[in-house]
């Protein structure tokens, strides 16, 4: 099984154009689940390395996602903890390219524990799907975002 699923797709924009698109977590997830709930640790501030947020979507997950890698325009990387288990790391890097920008958006599986093999081996293709999705609503908020 792959620890994550990748989404490879490219814009004609350069990194400089891109990575704010990106770098707003509050408004990248919005942008899939408008009726979600984002709320930032402490005072309202600049997104950075450690900034914390609390979300809750729609319908009622809850979860805290924390940026552990922040390096303008190139890469940004933030944690999510769905409280019974770890979310996993979610990895967005940007490459110029001739004509704009290549963007990776990488997406973890949900990595559940040894211990609950069957319930990872019967819930693996719901899994995909949702981390498909996941890539969908990305790539789409970017490129609506870019025009």
């Amino acid at each position: 099984m792959e620890p994550h699923l990748d989404r490879t797709f490219e814009v004609a924009a350069p990194p400089e154009h891109v990575w704010p698109v990106v770098c707003d977590l509050r408004q990248t997830y919005l942008h899939g689940d408008p009726k979600a709930i984002v709320t930032m640790d402490g005072p309202e501030r600049p997104i950075g390395k450690l900034t914390v947020f609390q979300l809750k979507t729609g319908s009622g997950l809850k979860s805290t996602w924390k940026v552990t890698a922040w390096a303008p325009p190139r890469e940004l990387a933030y944690h999510v903890d769905l409280g019974v288990f770890d979310g996993g790391t979610t990895t967005i890097t940007i490459d110029a390219t001739p004509a704009g920008s290549r963007i990776l958006y990488r997406v973890p599986l949900i990595p559940w524990p040894q211990t609950w093999a069957i319930v990872r081996w019967m819930t693996q293709p719901l899994v995909r799907m949702e981390a498909r999705r996941q890539g969908d609503r990305f790539e789409r908020m970017v490129r609506e975002r870019i025009a």
